[in-house]
């Protein structure tokens, strides 16, 4: 028997109810049609004991029949439309017997166990007839002819999920906690990592939500799979934590479970010097933000005179006008300084020691001359800056195969826009169009930095003219600007940056990019760009 993976859209009321099913309109023409609750896909997804109803509206048949497999059952009677159809509804409805063969025009199939499952229809017409079926495009099938009779034959499958059945791993610093034994405690000191894994399989989740301590994180992934997630912890106590594993995808029945784990995890004093923890970083608002490997004593802040910390920028002390906690994180402190600071200074923060503790009783460790990454703003949209293979970076010329998104070097993530251009090859040109509501506003006279990173293969011979970057509002010559290839190193990444100056105002839509052949045409080079910046140039008076 030939197998039909197919379900057909049609205009259908569909029949919850089996009465009277028998009964045939009087018709001279034969047709083939049928219909599915679960939609027209290859293959039908349902959840373990839920059902799915199949009606067959063709017409002339001579002879009609539904076959089922396996441990699935037919359903007889009103289907209650219950969103909370329970399994022990739907087994009160189960037809007695074993039958795996109805005759009936409306079936309900029953799915108690999990996996694939296959529902056939078989029905043969005096008269040929040709299906007419769309599973994301439109596709015909023709009758078979079989000792004198038209013989349509078509299987659908169903994929049935099962619940899930969270599955969970714990470990610290690479060693297996078990989590199961509710007389055991989890010890951990503070400023540690737990690594905790959702290792489910039954039930196919695609994401997962910890909860530890009042912090929660969810991964999702796109099919099953172990995302680990670290958390540490950074004040005393004792804690307990959960997950919830969850399916929540496309044409995919919903599922989740809660799994509360059922060891306690106590968390106790450290032994590790209470210090510097991740980068010291400015905020949008000019505050110098420091991070730590613990929570702080919110006493002894109070207490902790302004000059133990000492701020220099561009080697200058400069004066501090307030230290404060972090108002939703403990581990971090503000700075604030009574001059403002620029995007292109240097800013370095010591400190040499005074009264701050953590929370576990713990003297700050002194430590000199920590760097600060300034807040640097780009106006361009995420996506355009750091290319990646979903964004709008594109070659500019139909079939083009010299612009492409490549996962071979990357300055920022995991790709970056590829160019390669060999002799004879013709002007690449490649543009990132923004979304309606990301226009980027130029001032006029307002001083612009605009800049990228490029990477040129160190196999790369002859480079082209990377001609005009162009903040395109059509194509008006002022919003060009040019960058020169010659010089540059190869086999690294290497900034580039240039001030623009907008002579009038107008609405940025559209990053082009052009490299010109050079004349003779013996451009022989692959490079690679990324991380494209547009930002307000900011300069210290």
């Amino acid at each position: 028997m030939k197998k039909i993976f197919l379900t057909l859209i049609a205009v259908f009321t569909l029949l919850i109810s089996c009465k009277d099913d028998s009964y045939e309109i009087p018709n001279t023409f034969s047709d083939i049609g049928f219909y599915t609750s679960k939609g027209t896909a290859n293959t039908l997804n349902t959840k373990i004991n839920g059902y799915v109803s199949f009606a067959d509206l063709s017409q002339g048949t001579v002879n009609h029949k539904w076959t089922i497999t396996g441990k699935t059952k037919y359903l007889e009677g009103e289907i209650p439309r219950d969103n909370n159809l329970t399994k022990e509804k739907l087994e009160a409805l189960i037809i007695e017997g074993n039958d795996t063969i109805s005759t009936q025009k409306t079936v309900h199939v029953y799915f108690p166990n999990s996996g694939l499952h296959t529902v056939n229809l078989y029905n043969t017409f005096n008269d040929s007839v040709t299906f007419r079926g769309h599973n994301g495009d439109f596709y015909f099938t023709g009758a078979k002819k079989v000792n004198n009779l038209w013989v349509i034959d078509t299987t659908f499958v169903v994929d049935v999920y099962d619940t899930i059945v969270p599955s969970i791993k714990i470990s610290q610093n690479g060693t297996q906690i078990d989590h199961t034994s509710k007389t055991d405690t989890v010890f951990v000191e503070v400023g540690n990592t737990l690594t905790f894994e959702d290792l489910s399989t039954i039930g196919r989740p695609n994401g997962r939500t910890w909860s530890i301590s009042g912090v929660s994180k969810t991964l999702v992934n796109e099919d099953t799979g172990n995302i680990p997630y670290e958390h540490t912890f950074v004040k005393l106590g004792v804690f307990n934590a959960t997950v919830r594993v969850f399916r929540d995808q496309e044409q995919v029945p919903g599922d989740s479970e809660v799994y509360k784990i059922p060891v306690p995890i106590k968390v106790n004093p450290s032994s590790n010097p209470f210090n510097l923890h991740g980068d010291v970083i400015e905020l949008e608002d000019q505050t110098i933000q420091i991070s730590f490997n613990g929570e702080f004593d919110e006493t002894t802040i109070a207490t902790n005179p302004l000059t133990s910390f000492n701020v220099k920028v561009n080697e200058i002390s400069f004066n501090i006008a307030s230290i404060s906690l972090d108002s939703e994180d403990k581990t971090k402190l503000n700075i604030k300084l009574q001059d403002e600071i620029y995007r292109p200074d240097v800013i370095k923060i010591s400190y040499s020691g005074g009264t701050l503790k953590s929370s576990d009783s713990r003297s700050l460790q002194g430590f000199t001359d920590a760097l600060v990454n300034m807040y640097n703003i780009n106006l361009l949209p995420a996506d355009m800056s750091t290319v990646n293979a979903s964004g709008p970076w594109r070659g500019r010329n139909p079939g083009e195969d010299d612009i492409t998104i490549s996962s071979d070097q990357a300055s920022d993530g995991d790709t970056s826009l590829k160019v390669v251009l060999t002799p004879g090859s013709g002007i690449a040109d490649a543009d990132c169009p923004f979304e309606a509501d990301e226009k980027i506003a130029m001032i006029k006279d307002k001083t612009y930095v605009l800049s990228y990173k490029v990477y040129i293969d160190p196999s790369s011979t002859v480079l082209p003219r990377l001609d005009q970057m162009i903040l395109l509002n059509n194509w008006v010559q002022d919003t060009r600007v040019y960058y020169p290839t010659a010089g540059f190193a190869t086999g690294k990444w290497i900034l580039i940056e240039r001030d623009y100056i907008p002579s009038s105002n107008f609405d940025f839509v559209n990053l082009y990019m052009k490299l010109h052949v050079n004349s003779p045409n013996d451009n022989n080079c692959t490079l690679y760009f990324d991380e494209f910046k547009l930002q307000e140039k900011e300069v210290r008076p």
